[in-house]
Parts: structure tokens; sequence; C-alpha cells
């Protein structure tokens, strides 16, 4: 299961990199309602992502914990930081477009 997700978090990023970009861009009503989409479906992929890291067993004093107080310290003290740091910014974006309509630089 582990290993889906993990291809799975490779093909977002590839997305990521492709999609993010044509914001820039004028875009048809179309494809933009498609970027959105993607945008969204990424956003939420990236939000399940954290909530999936609170129940993958960690190693803790090299040993394999499936304690999920373990593995929530271990996320914690490691990658929780950079991940809702980067989470931050497109929940702002899909909650202000959702609002206002479309939200630009």
């Amino acid at each position: 299961m582990r290993m889906t997700w993990d291809s799975l978090a490779i093909v977002a990023i590839c997305l990521e990199i492709s999609v993010s970009p044509l914001f820039l861009y004028r875009l048809t009503q179309v494809e933009e309602k498609v970027a959105d989409i993607i945008s969204w479906t990424l956003t939420s992929f990236w939000a399940l992502d954290i909530v999936a890291s609170f129940f993958t067993a960690s190693y803790a004093n090299d040993t394999l914990s499936f304690s999920l107080a373990d593995i929530a310290k271990g996320y914690l003290k490691s990658w929780f930081l950079f991940d809702i740091t980067m989470l931050v910014p497109d929940l702002v974006g899909v909650v202000l477009e959702l609002g206002d309509g479309p939200v630009g630089i």
C-alpha cells in the first residue's frame, strides 16, 4: 500500500510541475476549469498525505514502531513542518478561489 501511495506522490509532483505554470497564462474557460480541478485534486492529495503520515509505521531507536504516539512524535519532529508549510499556501489559494474567483499573482 505504501509503495502505491509513494508512486501516486511521484505522479502528483509531476502534475504540480506541469500544471502550476499554466496559471500564469490566459486560459480558455475549459482549460482553466481543468487546471482548477487538477489543482484541487493535488491539494487534497497532499492534505491526505499529511494525515496518512500520522498512521505510517516508522523507526524509533532502530525498531519499527506501530505505536500511533511514537509515529506522531517522529513525524512532528521530522517532516511535518515542511509538509504543512508547503500545503497551507495551496489551501489558502483553493479557499480564496472558491470564494472570489481565480487567484492571480
